[in-house]
């Protein structure tokens, strides 16, 4: 149903962006020059958006249908803005200028106009002014506008062209003859430098005679250019999917609605994510076939695509060789849609091995592959890929210019030989100038030939993008984990993406962001994000801090404007960033858009665990009902047993969740889901959640993770041996925390050499993070190289003052009082204190007073924290931390009284009993320091080894504990002390307790 109140302005004057007449232009593809070429330009959606979150696809299906009925109508060859094209040199080019708004009435409202509209100029009015009605449901948007935009391509959009001032051209077709077959066998390939050519081809045949054929080969082949660059920085894949949809439609309206336009229809609907629609085009292409007709050897794959059944579209593709290709990208695309790191990594890996041109592969790696050595796969073996093959699928094109031919045939050439990570990665540097340089020869061959449907310039613009993204990807991975400067790789990757709209965020790589520095607001002041996406996040997040006039980071405006597409991986795309790899803007899936989802793709998995993640407090029946219809979505049953154990007495339902996500894939986060059931009940199985985690053969970080639980739940009841084993199996993955596992194990074995020397490793590689750690361990043990430790936590004080919080100053304080500054130690807590008092916060602020000679501060903290505790005993935190509050209390009122009695040290004892082990750990120090100046020293360094020996000790307290003992005997304990069960406080007494080996 269309709603018409167009304005149609009969004899507009477009305005020619030359500003010269028309004259001959020698064409490369032998068509006569024509009079006139059209250049639509892009509203594009920024990051300023104030109204709307811009719906890319709808915007690109209404784009798309006018350069449609300018191109196939009336014979204008045109230009896209939003695939980078700019018009040939000495033709009159004219200009269009769409806008596009849809409302929450089913409206979509389309102006086109001559001149660029400008909010001062009020009198500009559009030529053309249609009003088209969608349909509400967003799983059938596209559905309906499609048809619709498709019909206006061959009547008004058209005819508005024409009385606009657009000259109707005499189809010319071009020289040769492209051959379908050919097309055909180029439709399979994953590479889009391929389907470029594919579809100019299909352009060509199209020009000559709009056969069924012709549209098909367009509708396929723009769809696979829109899967295989939809993980740019840009709208093109949008732009490619609405054509693609465009041209199916075309084809049915043109040459009938039958089996074989349905099965067209059906292959551009699923590779452009509306999994529903072609499910229905299959179904109606079923009823309407021929009996006895073949369908084409492509139809096997859409079927199994659209149900996302991952094994049947692998399968299709074993089962015919010409299909593999193909089948295994779509498999990929169905597998990395689960964001699981494992299968994104593992998959991407078979992947890549048969698919080296699939360069979206190699993003999406980098993108959610998991540990660093699988994210570095992605972000550095692209690269290389592009440099190695992007020159090959080039020289293969038909039609190729000269002098982009003699670019492609000097072989791909490392050209950047100073990038450090390109020589970890290979012996070669991973980037190539080629790719440049043929983008280059591209445009100035568009600049003298005209298309018929892609132009050069297009290309050009994907190999840019291809590029800038790839340097793009290499940078944030170079960065992750490491804390040096990049600015030898940034000045060598710099010339890679001059010009570019986002050339400022590969500066900003000079600059080191652990180090707080905000040079980068500065380098990024002018700087936009155009169209942003859920694929930018890397970017939106490194953004983050730099201010704009709307009051918000550039990052934090651009993720929460992103655009929000209805389609399978539109969907996926922005709302994944729900979790873990998103914090900054979490974007909680609302039912309504669960039940939009579902209905797209009906038989995913993802779609029940989107509706478990939206219910908040469902029921057990609804529960079991979702566990019903799942079929191998680790991640799902993983977030059923969350929902298992929100319910009384449902630890069994939980459990055998956890145990199926387990047996799909051993992950660390059911591992710890799975071992909390077990904790403190049964330690055989406490052990055997982490079982399948560490007899899996790709498991990565998350396997170390696994055995720093293990090094840690050994070490809870004093089994330091056998924790001392996965402590080791942890510091070998390389990362902090595997480190810190290592040297506590060591520690606690009194192997004083080897526990140093993980603590120096820590601090030396996580600098910024953990530079303090050797210097605790130094002042902890009264042991090792304190002159070079000192050294390092002096630098990380320095670089951490620049974003204090209380956790700083607790920090800085603890730091200045072990280098004897108490004055400055006191100066810190009172900061720290003025951020919320706390137990230890106030008990720290109380002994430095003292020592201090100030009692009045002494008196008034901890009068104030009495006072304190007492206000919140009716509330629910203070229930909730009772045990923290009676021991709490109890300290509070014996460092009131100054005097040691059975009653008060009984009363502490029973209390701090109950409480966990950081908070014995740091209320140890205080009242073992208590007791030592009250003169009970035996007594106060058994308190002092307490908050010492802890398997989860707090570490700056436990720190200050092992230095006063250090003070008093020259070391924490003898060199030849190791802890033992004993040594723990109070005795672990719990159900199911491991025994020694």
């Amino acid at each position: 149903m269309r709603v018409c109140s167009a304005v149609l302005f009969r004899g507009l004057l477009f305005w020619a962006a030359s500003g010269a007449g028309l004259y001959t232009l020698a064409s490369e593809e032998g068509v006569a020059p024509p009079r006139q070429v059209l250049y639509l330009t892009t509203e594009f959606s920024d990051d300023l958006s104030p109204t709307r979150r811009t719906n890319l696809l709808g915007r690109e299906i209404l784009r798309q249908a006018v350069l449609i009925a300018a191109r196939d109508e009336l014979g204008v060859a045109t230009y896209d803005q939003t695939l980078g094209e700019e018009p040939p040199d000495g033709v009159e080019v004219v200009r269009v200028y769409l806008r596009e708004q849809a409302n929450s009435r089913g409206t979509w409202r389309v102006r086109l106009y001559g001149t660029r509209p400008k909010s001062e100029r009020r009198d500009r009015k559009p030529f053309f002014d249609q009003r088209y009605q969608f349909p509400m449901e967003r799983d059938k948007i596209y559905a309906g506008l499609v048809p619709l935009m498709e019909e206006a391509s061959r009547g008004e959009l058209a005819k508005a062209l024409e009385e606009g001032g657009l000259q109707k051209q005499e189809a010319v077709a071009p020289e040769g003859e492209a051959a379908a077959g050919r097309l055909e066998e180029a439709l399979l390939e994953v590479d889009f430098i391929a389907q470029f050519g594919v579809v100019r081809a299909a352009h060509e045949l199209a020009a000559r005679k709009e056969t069924a054929e012709a549209l098909g080969l367009l509708a396929r082949g723009y769809a696979n250019l829109g899967l295989l660059t939809r993980h740019q920085f840009n709208a093109v894949g949008d732009a490619f999917t609405a054509r693609s949809w465009l041209y199916a439609q075309r084809q049915m309206a043109l040459h009938g609605d039958n089996a074989e336009t349905r099965r067209v229809r059906a292959y551009a609907w699923a590779l452009g994510g509306t999994l529903h629609h072609g499910l229905a085009d299959l179904a109606e292409s079923d009823r309407k076939n021929n009996p006895g007709s073949d369908p084409p050897g492509w139809l096997a794959l859409v079927e199994p695509y659209c149900k996302t059944d991952r094994a049947a579209t692998r399968q299709a593709g074993a089962l015919e060789p010409s299909l593999e290709p193909l089948a295994v990208r779509l498999w990929f695309d169905l597998t990395s849609a689960y964001q699981i790191d494992e299968w994104t990594y593992s998959s991407g890996q078979e992947a890549i091995e048969l698919l080296p041109t699939g360069y979206g592969v190699y993003a999406e790696m980098a993108l959610s592959g998991g540990g660093l050595g699988r994210i570095r796969t992605g972000a550095f073996g692209a690269p290389l890929a592009f440099a190695r093959h992007a020159m090959s699928s080039l020289q293969a094109l038909p039609g190729l210019p000269e002098g982009v031919k003699a670019v492609t045939l000097e072989g791909p050439e490392a050209a950047n030989e100073g990038l450090g990570f390109g020589a970890w990665f290979s012996p070669e540097s991973p980037f190539s100038e080629q790719p440049n340089e043929a983008a280059a020869a591209l445009e100035e061959a568009s600049a003298r030939s005209v298309s018929p449907g892609l132009s050069w310039s297009a290309l050009s613009y994907l190999l840019k993008e291809e590029q800038f993204l790839q340097v793009a990807n290499y940078l944030e991975i170079s960065t992750n984990s490491a804390e040096y400067s990049l600015e030898d790789v940034v000045e060598a990757v710099l010339p890679l993406v001059e010009g570019h709209r986002y050339e400022a965020y590969i500066e900003s790589f000079y600059y080191n962001l652990w180090t707080g520095s905000l040079d980068i607001e500065d380098l990024a002041e002018d700087m936009r994000i155009w169209d942003p996406r859920g694929n930018m996040r890397r970017m939106c997040r490194r953004l983050w801090i730099v201010d704009e006039r709307s009051g918000r980071g550039l990052g934090e405006r651009a993720s929460r404007n992103r655009a929000r597409n209805f389609t399978f991986r539109g969907m996926l795309e922005h709302y994944f960033p729900t979790s873990s790899r998103w914090k900054e803007t979490s974007t909680s899936i609302s039912p309504a858009n669960v039940a939009v989802f579902r209905s797209i793709a009906p038989h995913s998995d993802i779609g029940v665990r989107f509706a478990v993640y939206a219910s908040r407090k469902p029921n057990v029946e609804k529960v079991r009902r979702w566990e019903g219809q799942l079929k191998e979505d680790p991640t799902a049953f993983l977030n059923l047993a969350q929902h298992y154990r929100s319910f009384e007495e449902n630890d069994a339902d939980a459990a055998r969740c956890l145990k199926r996500s387990l047996e799909l894939l051993p992950t660390l986060a059911a591992s710890e889901a799975l071992s909390r059931i077990y904790w403190k009940k049964d330690f055989d199985a406490w052990l055997d959640s982490f079982q399948p985690l560490l007899e899996s053969p790709s498991s990565g970080l998350s396997q170390g993770r696994a055995h720093d639980w293990l090094a840690y739940g050994y070490a809870y009841y004093g089994l330091w041996e056998q924790a001392h084993k996965h402590g080791e199996q942890a510091g070998a993955t390389g990362a902090a925390w595997g480190m810190h596992a290592a040297a506590d194990t060591s520690e606690a074995l009194a192997r004083w050499e080897e526990s140093e020397s993980w603590a120096r490793q820590m601090s030396e590689a996580y600098p910024s993070a953990s530079g303090y750690q050797w210097y605790m361990w130094c002042r902890r043990t009264g042991r090792g190289d304190l002159k070079g430790a000192r050294k390092l936590a002096e630098q990380y004080f320095a670089t951490e003052k620049a974003k204090p919080s209380q956790t700083f100053w607790i920090s800085l304080g603890v730091y200045h009082l072990l280098e004897g500054d108490r004055e400055s130690a006191l100066d810190a807590y009172r900061r720290a204190h003025a951020s919320g008092p706390t137990f230890t916060v106030t008990f720290m602020i109380a002994q430095l007073a003292k020592e201090l000679g100030d009692e009045a501060l002494r008196s008034e903290v901890l009068e104030e924290m009495a006072a304190l505790s007492e206000e919140r005993r009716d509330t629910e935190e203070f229930d909730k931390h009772k045990d923290i509050y009676a021991a709490g209390l109890a300290i509070t009122a014996f460092l009131q009284s100054g005097e040691i009695t059975d009653g008060t040290m009984e009363q502490i004892d029973t209390a701090m009993a109950l409480v966990g082990d950081r908070v014995v750990s740091s209320f140890g120090y205080i009242v073992g320091k208590e007791l030592i100046e009250l003169g009970d020293v035996e007594a106060g360094e058994a308190y002092l080894r307490r908050s010492l020996v802890l398997p989860y000790r707090e570490p700056w307290y436990s720190t200050l504990s092992g230095s006063l003992l250090a003070v008093r005997h020259g070391t924490s304990r003898p060199d030849d002390a190791v802890l033992t069960e004993a040594d723990l406080w109070p005795e672990r007494t719990d159900p199911g307790r491991p025994r020694a080996d």
